[in-house]
């Protein structure tokens, strides 16, 4: 089973894609911020994800670093974010699978997200 880490700071949003993910088929685990999955990430507990996305809108300063060490660390890195998030210096220069730009919805998500797990199967509508 593909493992999908979401990293967003307001809970709703947040848990709305994580069942929508998981009525896919997918493991799905989320975090409030950045530096939480890095931490899960070096964790010998913690299973590697096949990919991990996180949504810029909330991030601050300080989370521009972490999540320049988060890309280091050669797993496939999914960005959502609005103009304001999208157009900063960590986000343009670093290596990201996919990058979408509001305005999307989950349905939008969820099939970006199946076609880089090549994920069969229906997608919730």
């Amino acid at each position: 089973m593909k493992r999908v880490w979401i990293v967003d700071r307001q809970h709703w949003p947040r848990a709305l894609l994580r069942g929508e993910l998981l009525e896919s088929g997918l493991d799905v685990v989320g975090f409030v911020t950045v530096e939480n999955a890095l931490v899960a990430l070096v964790s010998a507990a913690a299973t590697r994800p096949d990919l991990i996305i996180i949504e810029l809108k909330g991030l601050g300063v300080g989370d521009a670093e972490i999540l320049d060490r988060l890309a280091q660390t050669g797993l496939p890195v999914m960005l959502l974010g609005g103009v304001v998030e999208l157009n900063s210096d960590t986000v343009r220069l670093g290596e990201w699978v996919t990058i979408l730009k509001r305005p999307f919805t989950l349905g939008q998500v969820v099939r970006v997200v199946r076609r880089l797990l090549q994920v069969t199967g229906q997608a919730p509508e």
